[in-house]
């Protein structure tokens, strides 16, 4: 399961503050994956400390591992412009 699915999962049963951080989280994966602890908190307009829970409640030891796990996700993903090359090659030609 990567980390998406696993912020989809928890959501609803988190705390306020690790709800904000997940909405900011699901809408802004590229963001996370760069962002530090201190940014992340700041967007969220949460704490450091609720950062951390938030990334404990998703199973890791703390922020580093849980941008690790990101970053790691994020390298499956095809950017933007793959996926429109990808689309416009399959085109049928006029």
């Amino acid at each position: 399961m990567n980390v998406l699915e696993t912020i989809r999962l928890e959501r609803e049963s988190m705390t306020r503050s690790e709800h904000c951080v997940a909405t900011f989280a699901l809408g802004h994966m590229n963001d996370v994956a760069f962002f530090t602890l201190d940014e992340l908190a700041r967007q969220t307009d949460v704490s450091t400390t609720s950062v951390l829970r938030f990334c404990r409640r998703l199973g890791f030891d703390g922020f580093k591992q849980f941008q690790q796990a990101v970053r790691a996700d994020l390298k499956g993903c095809p950017d933007l412009m793959d996926k429109f090359h990808r689309t416009t090659d399959k085109q049928p030609e006029d």
